[in-house]
């Protein structure tokens, strides 16, 4: 999925307020770090009503949070309406059932960056940041 930065409207207790969010390109949901802070976490949010959909979940960094809009948006149609969109929950099994799936794609996305992450760490049995040049003292002291 293609991913653009755009100014999104986010709902919030205060009323609306603009938000700079990545939009998942067509999925009609968009993430962001909540409350448009550095030192939050990210969210997603459904763009057509502003409402965040993750519930009390949050994704921890960049790359869950792709990982996590992605699966999502699998889910069902997020680019119509909030009213549609409730009528969509409802057929598929209700409000519960979708909680537990968004928060299900959260855990999996978590778990394929981490399985990545760790992949990537470990070459054919070689942590990436291993020394070239065999070992020795004098290159411990080093």
């Amino acid at each position: 999925m293609e991913f653009q930065e755009q100014t999104i409207q986010f709902k919030t207790w205060l009323g609306d307020r603009p938000i700079t969010a990545m939009v998942g390109i067509g999925s009609g949901l968009a993430y962001h770090r909540k409350d448009d802070s550095e030192s939050e976490d990210f969210v997603l949010t459904h763009i057509k009503s502003g409402i965040d959909i993750g519930s009390d979940w949050y994704a921890w960094d960049e790359q869950d949070a792709k990982g996590w809009l992605e699966k999502v948006a699998k889910l069902l149609d997020w680019t119509k309406p909030l009213k549609s969109v409730k009528a969509e929950v409802k057929r598929l099994g209700g409000m519960d059932a979708m909680r537990e799936q968004v928060t299900q794609a959260l855990r999996d996305a978590w778990e394929e960056n981490k399985a990545q992450d760790d992949a990537a760490t470990i070459e054919d049995g070689v942590p990436a940041n291993w020394p070239q040049e065999p070992l020795s003292i004098k290159t411990i002291r080093e």
